[in-house]
Formats: C-alpha cells, structure tokens, sequence
C-alpha cells in the first residue's frame, strides 16, 4: 500500500468527486478509480458505496478513512522531522495566483526564492480571486496568492506586502490636464471599474462613497488587462496597481496621477488551507516572505539569512 494512494483516497472522500480528486493529483479520473479498486482489493471490503447517487463511503470506507488521515498526519510529521537534517530544500510547489499579484507583483518575490532555493520546481496557475480561493479550498493548489485578502472559511491569511493603487488615464484625454490630481478632480468623472468578483470593485466603491464622490460606472471588467485598454481608449479613468501599468506608462499609453494628500495602498497576502500540511517548500516560501527563520529546518537557517539579504537588495 502506497501513501500516494492513501493522498489520493484522502482527497476522493473530501472532494466527493473522482474529477477534482484526479485534478488534485495530476492523474487521469480512470487512474483514481483503479487505485480506488486496488484498495479495495488489498483489504478486501467495499470502500465507496455505488449503489448511491451521491458520494458515499461504506462503513468499512469511513473507518478507514479515520485511519488513513491519522497515518498521513504521522507521515507528515515524520517528513517535518527528517527534514531538518537536510541542507538543501527540493521539491513540488503549486502556486494560485490572481492575475494582477501573479503578472505584476509576485515575479520579484519567485526570483529571489528561485535564487534561494534553486531545487525547488514551481508551478503557478493564474485565476480570478474568488477561484483562487477555491484552488487552495480543494488542495489544487499549495498556497495562493491575492490582493485585498477576504475572511474564508478554512483558510488563514498573512499579508506580506503593500501595493501603491494609482488612478490611471489617457494621455489624449483632455479632461484632466495637470499631472497630480485632486479629489475634487474626481467629481463626476467617468469610472471603469472591475466586476463584482474582484475586492478591486467593492474597494473603489467603498473610496467613493467615503468622499462623496459623484461619479459614473462606465463599464466593468473582470480583467484588469480590459481595464488598462479602456482607459486608454479614453472611457474613463481607472485605480490600479502601480506595478501593473509601467509598461503602458513608459510607452506613453497610460498616465499615472497620484491622488494629491492621498496614499492608497493594498495589501498583498500569501494564502494557505488551514490545518494543512505545510511542505518544506511551503514553509521556504513562506519564510522568504514573511522574514520568519523558525519556518525553516534548523540546517538551513544559514542559508535563508543569506537569503533573506538577497530579499533586501533594491530592484
């Protein structure tokens, strides 16, 4: 009996679904059935009722179920232990990331990781916020990645950095002519804002409506890509990320007018489902973000200091 197959088990019962569980560990529906099978066959019962429309262990299933979570937990832990006589952190990382944090803001932090931890492979997939959430939610992904982090149900947050909000233009838009902008500025000015799924929309709401602002909603966008094309277009004006529009502004395609009296930040937080194990690849990142040595087997502490001075390197 493999662990792997107790892994994928564990996430069978969880998800109640063959599909996601097969997600969940890069294999094929077919190949979750099979193992599913071979468990059976290795301790001879029924495991998952199939005489039920909806998703159900047996008695016997339930049962070992129970015991499987309790033997991965020791597997883990025993894993933790052995790990801190390595020296060297290797191994699989699978990262959500919304697409602004994950185009314009987390680059510079994998560099550094990349140059820390060279042995550890990563891969990243880029949702929408509420999606990232529900990667982490159904162990698709390690750790995530979002701006503006929302309570969540079994999940914990830790914000690890800020990011500069700045309103946006076209340079051709004649409406605004000076190069800072006040809140007066801003009264009745066209808005292209995102849609509601994005914390960016409920943020840019909750801003107007603290300094009475009138103001129009032009068009909504889910992306942040469409947002920048229709400021440029001359729609409206937008607030987003600062990262996000070097490219545009230093091509002439967008002007950034920071807000007279005003700093407007976000924050920026790493995400992870609580009570989850945290890989030694997990905990590497998470110490390179958040400065925390103890995350990090006591072999290697030397070398995440000298890690964390590369961290502390201008751009």
């Amino acid at each position: 009996m493999h662990i792997e197959n107790l892994r994928i088990f564990l996430d069978l019962v969880e998800s109640e679904s063959f599909s996601r569980a097969a997600k969940m560990n890069r294999v094929t529906q077919s190949a979750v059935s099979q193992k599913i099978r071979l468990m059976e066959k290795h301790f001879g019962v029924c495991i998952v009722d199939r005489e039920q429309k909806r998703f159900c262990l047996t008695p016997e299933g339930q049962r070992l179920y129970r015991r499987a979570k309790q033997m991965l937990k020791d597997y883990n832990e025993l894993l933790t232990d052995v790990q801190e006589f390595k020296t060297q952190i290797a191994g699989d990382l699978t990262i959500a990331a919304s697409y602004d944090v994950g185009y314009y803001i987390l680059p510079h932090y994998l560099r550094d990781f990349f140059r820390a931890f060279p042995s550890v492979s990563i891969r990243m997939d880029f949702f929408r916020h509420s999606l990232v959430y529900n990667a982490i939610v159904s162990n698709i992904a390690d750790i995530g990645f979002v701006s503006l982090p929302q309570n969540h149900d079994d999940i914990e947050s830790r914000n690890f950095a800020e990011e500069d909000l700045i309103v946006i233009r076209s340079p051709q838009d004649t409406r605004w002519k000076g190069e800072n902008l006040c809140l007066k500025d801003l009264e009745n000015a066209p808005w292209i804002s995102f849609t509601k799924e994005h914390p960016l929309k409920s943020w840019l709401d909750l801003f107007l409506s603290q300094h009475s602002l009138p103001h129009k909603i032009e068009k909504e966008f889910a992306h942040i890509e469409l947002v920048k094309l229709a400021v440029e277009a001359s729609q409206g004006i937008a607030i987003v990320p600062k990262s996000s529009i070097q490219r545009e502004c230093e091509q002439h395609l967008l002007k950034a007018s920071p807000l007279e009296g005003l700093l407007l930040r976000m924050p920026i937080a790493v995400i992870r489902k609580t009570n989850r194990f945290m890989t030694p690849c997990v905990r590497s990142l998470l110490a390179l973000l958040v400065g925390d040595i103890c995350m990090l087997p006591k072999a290697i502490q030397t070398e995440f200091r000298k890690a964390s001075e590369i961290m502390e390197e201008p751009l």
